[in-house]
């Protein structure tokens, strides 16, 4: 792979969902994470100032979101953000698996975290925010791991 957009068609040309090829590539280059990572994830980035990327999305539509959380927000089982450029609304009930991965990039490799509804379909990814040709912050890395080590496997 050269970039992580060729995931979709490699996919598609070995006709497997994304969650059997993370399963299949667990602990080479994907690791199970505990279902409430997403939530872990953006209370520990809140206030860091540390730029994210979030998509979310399903097969008509994707938002992305670049730039820092600042405001995380839980009501109920909803996890919100509510932040002046970015809002973000989770019924964590709805969620299903969660899983960091590791893509590798001509730069190294970008981990993200994918999040999966209950019917197995990805419904949302956090990557560090990285310019073009750039690695991805150490620090991304370390809080992915500490997420990952939170249910006994590592990065």
């Amino acid at each position: 792979m050269r970039d992580t957009h060729d995931i979709a068609p490699l996919l598609q040309r070995l006709r497997l969902s994304r969650i059997e090829a993370l399963r299949l590539l667990a602990h080479d280059w994907a690791w199970p994470a505990h279902p409430h990572s997403m939530w872990f994830l953006i209370q520990e980035l809140a206030g860091t100032g540390l730029p994210i990327m979030v998509f979310v999305g399903n097969h008509a539509v994707t938002q992305i979101y670049k730039g820092p959380i600042e405001r995380p927000v839980m009501a109920g089982t909803w996890w919100n953000v509510l932040d002046r450029r970015f809002n973000l609304h989770v019924e964590a009930s709805g969620l299903g698996e969660s899983w960091v991965v590791r893509k590798p990039v001509p730069e190294g490799a970008v981990t993200s975290l994918e999040v999966f509804d209950r019917s197995g379909e990805l419904v949302l990814l956090v990557f560090a925010r990285r310019g073009v040709g750039q690695p991805e912050p150490e620090e991304w890395r370390e809080r992915l791991r500490a997420i990952v080590r939170a249910v006994g496997d590592g990065v």
